[in-house]
């Protein structure tokens, strides 16, 4: 999308802006998917292998020569055999889609009986393509108390005039009037929201949710509690930030 207009007399920016988003939501023209290129995929079930039950001849197979320099092969298995003890066995989530943000490049999902792990791969550009950066997150569940949290909180930017519950203490330091005109934005920019699946958090003391949007865009909503006294640490409504894709070396 393309204007064109006098710089003082024809600010043009925010109507292309305008005429741009709303092309993107009428999908009028398809959107193009960075596909990972074959060596990530012959990579992908190897990186498996060794979370579920690490081998070190695998590891020397397919990591580059930075692998152990960035990371001592040791504390890195053993960062590794914490995911699983913490979430127990994993398997593949076809609920979320996989994501690439280049050739050379994937992340996925992977579901436990306590959580999720988000496994993000980078490969070298040689000849034979090596493993050259391997991040695993844990995400655990959310507690019942955080889910409802978040619901409660989401169902406020419904609202005209958003105003937090009195029955939802705020612990020492939450602006109470900074969070309503978060979400009072909000319900403005994203129109109505539900909640998606959890990408961060303890499960216990803080989550962050995906929201679905109705007007599109991408946004998340993190809250926290204090698991003693069950006063609200965090209700914050956010567009993730955009980050330029890695490259491989």
């Amino acid at each position: 999308m393309i204007g064109l207009g006098n710089l003082r007399y024809a600010p043009v920016r925010p109507v292309v802006a305008d005429m741009l988003a709303m092309l993107v939501r009428a999908e009028v023209a398809p959107r193009r998917r960075v596909m990972p290129g074959a060596a990530v995929a012959s990579i992908r079930p190897v990186v498996e292998r060794l979370i579920e039950c690490w081998d070190e001849a695998a590891a020397d197979e397919v990591f580059a020569m930075n692998m152990d320099l960035d990371e001592p092969r040791e504390l890195r298995r053993a960062s590794v055999a914490k995911v699983t003890d913490e979430l127990g066995p994993l398997r593949s989530d076809d609920a979320r889609p996989t994501t690439s943000d280049s050739p050379a490049g994937l992340a996925w999902w992977l579901r436990g009986e306590r959580g999720w792990a988000r496994v993000s791969i980078l490969v070298t550009p040689e000849p034979v393509p090596r493993l050259q950066n391997l991040k695993v997150t844990v995400v655990r569940d959310p507690s019942p108390a955080l889910r409802s949290l978040a619901e409660r909180v989401l169902a406020l930017t419904a609202a005209v005039a958003p105003a937090w519950p009195e029955d939802l203490p705020l612990a020492e330091g939450v602006d109470g009037a900074a969070i309503e005109r978060a979400l009072r934005a909000g319900g403005a920019r994203f129109g109505s929201m539900r909640l998606g699946l959890p990408v961060e958090g303890d499960g216990r003391t803080t989550s962050v949710f995906e929201l679905e949007t109705e007007r599109g865009g991408r946004a998340t909503l993190k809250v926290g509690l204090d698991p003693e006294s069950g006063a609200v640490t965090a209700a914050a409504l956010q567009v993730p930030e955009r980050e330029a894709p890695a490259e491989a070396w």
